[in-house]
């Protein structure tokens, strides 16, 4: 991981999703818990593109994912966040990784529970949320945890090409992160089962053996995991016709003389 310029949670942040994970453009709404935030954004190389309403930063940067392999929104505290929930949904329904960067209230307010504007029920309502429709969330409460946190949720983002959730209080987001908590290089949390994998093959060569008339079904999870090439190389070495699902209509070319068109269960013809 490249050093950051600075050891502020903000410059922190955005250079390790710049350098380290290649994100280049964001979608957001500015609003008041997140405007700190906002501005290390605005000093950071990744250009921000702002929209009008939330749920279109959020189908924004879903879309930006589809494309290039992680996408970041930003908004601010519920009535920001909860106002994107349907298109963070739609993203975790259909496997895509986009990071959710959300302000929050400071730590020193949650302890003494004032009347803040556009809170729900508690302080952490937003987040209960959004672990409903992510496969990561965290609250950066710690700096002594904070890099280590951001690191954890965007590698399962990757891993699990699902939406996860970062919330960040808009007092901690200046604050300097001590050098010690910055997280080495390391390999990805998330290492090959070697002994999987081989009886995965296994089963698999077993079973395309085994059938008369042998088809692939290729569905949307080689799109979001970068593997489109190789099974459509798999299918041209074993001459096997393949077919797409709904959701994955356009992933095989349609000029590619084994596509059979769009498998769609009791639906598609005999």
């Amino acid at each position: 991981m490249p050093q950051t310029p600075s050891a502020t949670l903000g410059a922190y942040l955005f250079h390790y999703l710049h350098h380290t994970h290649g994100i280049c453009h964001a979608f957001g709404i500015p609003g008041d818990f997140a405007l700190p935030m906002f501005r290390w954004l605005d000093a950071s190389p990744i250009e921000l593109f702002t929209m009008t309403h939330e749920p279109s930063v959020g189908f924004a940067a879903d879309a930006y994912a589809r494309i290039h392999g992680l996408g970041l929104a930003c908004v601010t505290y519920c009535v920001g966040g909860l106002n994107m929930v349907n298109s963070i949904a739609c993203a975790y329904a259909e496997k895509s990784p986009v990071i959710v960067l959300s302000g929050a209230p400071s730590m020193k307010d949650r302890h003494h529970d004032p009347l803040i504007h556009h809170k729900v029920k508690t302080f952490d309502s937003q987040r209960k949320v959004y672990e409903e429709i992510t496969c990561a969330t965290a609250l950066i409460s710690d700096m002594e945890t904070a890099a280590a946190e951001i690191a954890r949720v965007v590698e399962t983002v990757k891993a699990q090409c699902r939406p996860g959730y970062i919330e960040i209080p808009y007092d901690l987001i200046d604050q300097p992160i001590p050098h010690k908590a910055l997280p080495a290089p390391r390999p990805s949390l998330f290492q090959e089962d070697k002994e999987a994998l081989e009886a995965a093959i296994s089963e698999a060569a077993m079973m395309i053996e085994k059938a008369k008339q042998p088809v692939l079904i290729a569905d949307i999870e080689l799109h979001r995991h970068g593997l489109t090439d190789l099974a459509a190389g798999f299918a041209k070495t074993l001459n096997l016709p393949i077919a797409s699902t709904m959701m994955s209509k356009s992933l095989i070319r349609e000029t590619n003389p084994l596509y059979i068109g769009v498998y769609g269960g009791g639906l598609s013809e005999e």
